[in-house]
């Protein structure tokens, strides 16, 4: 009851905020589509849809506001270009809703059109991360430090969160916000004025933010070791390389990894993961199952491309693969493709999938050209030193989905699409000097 309470009390102070602030709307339809108030309450309220309802409040305030979709940057026309693809996939193929529907899919490609003009500031990007990296980072630091504590394994738990559909794309996705959450630390306290809200300027309050925001880091990696997820765990470990080697102070960082190192061989490594993980690298005919099946399903998802140019419609891989099976049922029946790279080619079709992969190296390229920019005078001026720092832990993300994504579903959460559209607010704000 008192959770229920407690979420009832953080709606309604969002809500009051969200009348008369876009920006407070925009904060609410992400808090609501990562933290899900909603799953807090001890009452079923699923069949009000709350999060399209704070879709629908943050849409309808962006346009009496004035905040308009600007299809001006590369990956901004990219992204209204996918949402045509899906379109055009979705009227093309089926009408399953057993996976990501249309629905979602079409809301999130829209809300992330309408996030980007609304980032005015460097403080509006630091705040729309706080909001986002937090609202994860609590629920999967609470459910590893349960693990660690009662010493269980979260391995082929039921979890699902959001766009995170189970345990393997949480993880993921926790190792997406590891990044996000080293920035948000490293933001707090170093030109605050220009970074941070008002309410951090006091210093009292700020450490113990710091204090919290270790906890949900510490807790986060926790739960991505405790899951045993292979996938996230080599993604994670390349995302650290990046993050390493483009971080100005490489000798601190490698300290930091090495006492981490030093941690996790004391705390020791549970034998099921190390198994799980020495798997990975196993040859062919000794691959388990889970690992065996996942060329036959990307094999599957290609096939599907070649039968239906324009895709077999969003969410509809599972619904067609039966017709596509060759293997005559070995791995089963309606079975998921375990890619997002894969997924996208398959539901939309080589249209999409080229769009898709245009959008990805665009967002890498703009990153790095935005670091370019700022580390020439990062130095003097703070806002610089801000949008360089957030660039390497954006590369970091990225990296991660994108070694990640080849393993598990998950093209539409909401840490990659958020990280498109502060890609593009970053680029725009440099140029106007802001």
């Amino acid at each position: 009851m008192l959770r229920s309470l407690l979420a009832l009390f953080l709606i309604g102070r969002f809500a009051w905020y969200a009348v008369g602030s876009v920006y407070a709307a925009m904060l609410m339809y992400w808090w609501f589509g990562i933290f899900r108030p909603q799953d807090w309450m001890w009452w079923d309220v699923t069949s009000l849809r709350l999060p399209l309802l704070t879709a629908a409040l943050f849409l309808g305030m962006a346009l009496t506001k004035g905040c308009y979709p600007r299809l001006t940057h590369p990956i901004g026309i990219l992204i209204f270009l996918f949402l045509i693809t899906a379109l055009v996939a979705t009227l093309n193929g089926c009408a399953s809703y057993e996976a990501v529907t249309i629905t979602y899919v079409l809301t999130l490609v829209v809300v992330i059109l309408f996030t980007e003009p609304v980032l005015q500031s460097a403080k509006s990007i630091w705040g729309l991360l706080l909001v986002a990296t937090v609202s994860l980072a609590y629920f999967n630091s609470e459910l590893g430090y349960y693990a660690l504590l009662d010493g269980t394994s979260l391995y082929d738990i039921p979890i699902a969160r959001g766009s995170f559909s189970d345990g393997n794309s949480s993880a993921l996705g926790a190792s997406m916000g590891v990044f996000m959450l080293l920035f948000v630390i490293g933001a707090i306290g170093s030109g605050a004025s220009i970074k941070t809200p008002d309410w951090l300027s006091r210093k009292g309050t700020r450490i113990l933010t710091k204090i919290a925001l270790y906890l949900l880091l510490i807790g986060s990696i926790v739960f991505i070791v405790k899951t045993e997820s292979r996938g996230a765990a080599l993604s994670f470990a390349l995302g650290m390389v990046v993050w390493t080697l483009l971080h100005p102070r490489k000798l601190r960082v490698l300290s930091i990894l090495c006492l981490a190192g030093i941690a996790v061989l004391v705390v020791g490594v549970p034998d099921s993961y190390e198994e799980r993980i020495n798997s990975s690298f196993a040859q062919s005919h000794e691959l388990e199952d889970s690992a065996a099946s996942r060329p036959h399903f990307w094999a599957t998802a290609k096939r599907m491309a070649q039968f239906n140019t324009f895709g077999v419609g969003i969410g509809c891989y599972k619904a067609n693969y039966n017709n596509y099976d060759l293997s005559g049922g070995r791995f089963g029946k309606n079975r998921s493709v375990h890619s997002s790279h894969y997924s996208i080619l398959a539901e939309t079709g080589y249209p999409g999938f080229v769009v898709w992969i245009l959008l990805l190296l665009s967002t890498y390229a703009t990153l790095l050209r935005v670091r370019s920019r700022s580390s020439r005078s990062r130095l003097i001026e703070p806002v610089q030193d801000f949008y360089f720092n957030l660039c390497n832990a954006l590369i970091a993300s990225m990296t991660v989905f994108v070694t990640g994504g080849n393993f598990y579903e998950m093209a539409y959460n909401d840490y990659t699409w958020l990280i498109f559209a502060m890609t593009i607010a970053m680029s725009r704000l440099q140029r106007q000097g802001a």
